[in-house]
């Protein structure tokens, strides 16, 4: 195994930490609209194709919007 020398870092500037504005219905819609859905499965073994029909009810959107701002609000 090669050694990495970290120390090359320290001289990148810190930047201020900003927050994030919470997704919109419409805005995380779009997003995952634009996923290939043929995109291999993660850990989870979920597809772009799963989440996309998942979408389509309103109820699970909501579900879904609020998984996605809890991960923003929580700073995941």
């Amino acid at each position: 195994m090669r050694e990495v020398d970290l120390h090359v870092l320290d001289n990148i500037p810190s930047k201020s930490t900003r927050s994030w504005d919470l997704f919109s219905k419409q805005e995380l819609i779009d997003a995952i609209k634009k996923c290939n859905n043929s995109s291999a499965p993660g850990p989870d073994k979920l597809t772009w194709s799963h989440i996309k029909s998942t979408i389509k009810n309103e109820e699970y959107i909501f579900k879904f919007l609020n998984i996605a701002n809890a991960c923003i609000d929580l700073g995941y």
